[in-house]
């Protein structure tokens, strides 16, 4: 089965409150980066989880505490799992008997139709990254991806990012929970925003989960996170695995 993503129509809703006579972008209002004490903010917006962001695969074993990073359902390093935790970014459909892909994406208008071109994914090779077994989950696992629509230019170009795919639990060979999301997000590039520094917890600027070795040897979880390179300064909706940011733009 196919998924198809399309847009018919898009509505972005953003509440922000700015300084007076700032012209920032709505999309660009940069996080504030201070964490002294008694400082306190809240900000209202359309997003998606930093784990949504990127695939994985975890699984969790009986009387065991540790998460077990996996490369399939069918991992060595995660035999005898009792359930397991996926997310599964669609990729762009390949072939006719793919299924959970993203077979297009379309702008409609009173005017016209729009189809946009699928340009790249966000991660060539994401850490995490493992193999469906073309059963619970599709043989191939994608990413978010980068789409470019000439015919429905927004007003920093013509680039969009869609993250979408499905998550949820597996146990005993069944779907305990699946959960469907997708979001398009007008997006530009920058491309010094990073330069190369892994932070002192292991994260560059993508989204991820670092992995390590138990006394058993096998492949755990050491933790998940991203960097904040872009706090207080811009805003990315998501970091490419090249360093490039992806700024958040209007739709209009």
């Amino acid at each position: 089965m196919k998924r198809i993503l399309g847009i018919l129509a898009t509505i972005a809703l953003s509440m922000t409150v700015l300084p007076a006579g700032a012209t920032t972008e709505d999309e660009q209002y940069a996080k504030p980066n201070n964490f002294q004490f008694g400082h306190h903010g809240i900000l209202v917006e359309e997003s998606t989880s930093m784990y949504l962001r990127y695939p994985s695969l975890t699984a969790w074993k009986k009387d065991d505490r540790s998460n077990y990073d996996c490369e399939s359902l069918g991992d060595p390093n995660c035999a005898g799992a009792s359930s397991f935790a996926f997310n599964a970014p669609f990729a762009a459909c390949e072939a006719a008997a793919q299924f959970d892909c993203i077979e297009g994406l379309v702008f409609s208008s009173s005017a016209a139709i729009e189809k946009a071109e699928f340009v790249r994914y966000v991660y060539a090779d994401h850490p995490n990254s493992y193999s469906g077994d073309d059963k619970l989950l599709p043989t191939i696992i994608g990413s978010p991806s980068v789409w470019r629509a000439p015919g429905a230019p927004h007003a920093a170009g013509d680039l969009y990012l869609v993250i979408a795919g499905h998550s949820g639990s597996i146990s005993n060979g069944q779907f305990n929970e699946k959960r469907f999301y997708a979001q398009v997000i007008p997006v530009s590039e920058k491309l010094d925003g990073w330069n190369g520094v892994i932070d002192q917890n292991g994260f560059g600027v993508i989204g991820q989960c670092n992995t390590g070795l138990n006394p058993a040897g096998f492949r755990i979880i050491t933790g998940c996170g991203a960097g904040a390179q872009d706090f207080g300064l811009f805003r990315c909706a998501i970091w490419e695995q090249s360093g490039t940011c992806l700024l958040r733009r209007a739709h209009v």
